[in-house]
């Protein structure tokens, strides 16, 4: 039995098939600077994780499981065989679960800035990072997270950039957003 929902997803250009994963907090737009170049020479699908941007939200204590199944259910519905799997953060930890789970669907994997395992030190840190959002609440703690994603010169550089990316996660259900947080520094 799977427990995938129908996420919200987008379709461009022709070609192998080429899924975008984003992070935490974000929503499929992250990759709109990046698709008018890839739709070229790949059909491009970027979707919504489930409680962000427009997909659903079932239950808000989803795993990463859920989220591996949702992206199944995805290839499924645009009738892709086999694709390429390119992730961004939480993202990039999906990809490479989906393919092996699934590697007959899979052609290869790219990974953007994420993790491929951490010490318990590391992980006491995002856990103390997930507290204090617990605590003082999301967009009181995100200046803790701005400078880490992003340099001081691109954020003097392109304010409007990171302006809606911050309002992208104050945006984002708390609940899910913490869900995701968890899930990303458990696995």
């Amino acid at each position: 039995m799977t427990n995938s929902i129908d996420c919200n997803f987008s379709q461009f250009g022709e070609g192998p098939g080429l899924f975008l994963i984003h992070g935490i907090g974000a929503a499929r737009d992250a990759w709109r600077f990046i698709i008018p170049k890839l739709s070229k020479y790949f059909t491009v699908i970027t979707y919504d994780l489930r409680g962000h941007g427009k997909s659903l939200l079932t239950k808000k204590n989803f795993n990463f499981e859920d989220l591996i199944e949702d992206l199944e259910s995805i290839r499924k519905k645009t009738n892709i065989e086999k694709a390429h799997f390119v992730g961004h953060w939480l993202g990039g930890m999906i990809a490479p679960a989906y393919a092996k789970k699934f590697p007959d669907n899979t052609i290869s994997v790219g990974l953007l800035s994420t993790v491929a395992g951490r010490t318990l030190e590391e992980k006491n840190k995002i856990f103390d990072i997930i507290k204090k959002m617990e605590i003082k609440g999301i967009p009181k703690t995100l200046p803790t997270l701005k400078s880490r994603w992003f340099t001081d010169n691109f954020i003097k550089e392109n304010p409007s950039i990171v302006e809606r990316r911050i309002k992208q996660v104050i945006n984002t259900n708390p609940e899910v957003f913490l869900n995701v947080f968890r899930i990303y520094a458990e696995t």
